[in-house]
């Protein structure tokens, strides 16, 4: 279930900053500098592969949650989002004739749950992650400031129903390290990357799902068919 971890839809709500196929905006398309930094380092990424370990953090810095396992991302608009501990929990983007689905499985309850994607990512961390950084500029205010050998790029939502309040998205010198997202009542979810390939080949049945037998489906588009 979704509510069990915090999942792409709210940090990437979770996986999903990496752009979409079509052509990197110019400069000039972006309200200020830091956007524009932003949308270069995303445009150099293709494809993303990662170990992760997630972490929440409550509002006095003890911690509420724990997960790990393994990303993977191909823009445009697939991601693979695999929960390993301490509940296992698959999410990925599958195309299909009507459009693309996000399909969400939790085995241990035998369950499938099927969305939109738009309808899921609109706004989110995801939409960064596997989405069109044009949308960046427009959906978020973005500052910039150095880290040690690195950047941090934060962004605030202007869509005040937004999930939460801040996201951080902390570069190294080579690649994405680590996502903070923090929200309004002074939790931080922090997601930290290992293991980390870029812009490899990645297997296209990886961005596929079959429904198990006898799955329970709860099908929120309508065409459970699709996988």
């Amino acid at each position: 279930m979704l509510t069990r971890l915090l999942t792409p839809m709210v940090t990437l709500g979770l996986v999903t900053l990496l752009g979409a196929s079509a052509a990197m905006p110019a400069a000039g398309a972006y309200a200020d500098e830091a956007g524009a930094a932003l949308g270069e380092r995303l445009a150099a990424i293709r494809q993303f592969e990662a170990r992760f370990t997630q972490t929440v953090f409550g509002a006095r810095g003890e911690v509420l949650q724990n997960a790990e396992g393994r990303l993977a991302i191909e823009r445009p608009w697939r991601f693979r989002w695999e929960v390993d501990a301490p509940y296992p929990q698959l999410i990925v983007t599958v195309s299909g004739p009507d459009g693309e689905r996000i399909y969400i499985h939790d085995p241990d309850l035998d369950q499938v749950t099927i969305r939109s994607l738009d309808d899921s990512l609109s706004g989110t961390p995801a939409m960064i992650l596997a989405g069109d950084p044009d949308q960046i500029a427009i959906q978020f205010e973005v500052s910039r400031r150095d880290t040690d050998g690195g950047e941090l790029f934060e962004l605030t939502p202007r869509d005040v129903r937004s999930l939460y309040d801040r996201l951080h998205l902390i570069f190294g010198a080579e690649h994405l390290e680590r996502i903070e997202i923090l929200d309004s009542f002074g939790q931080m979810t922090q997601v930290s990357f290992s293991d980390v390939t870029l812009n490899e080949p990645i297997d296209p049945a990886r961005f596929s799902f079959e429904i198990p037998a006898g799955a329970e489906v709860i099908d929120d588009v309508g065409d459970a068919a699709i996988h």
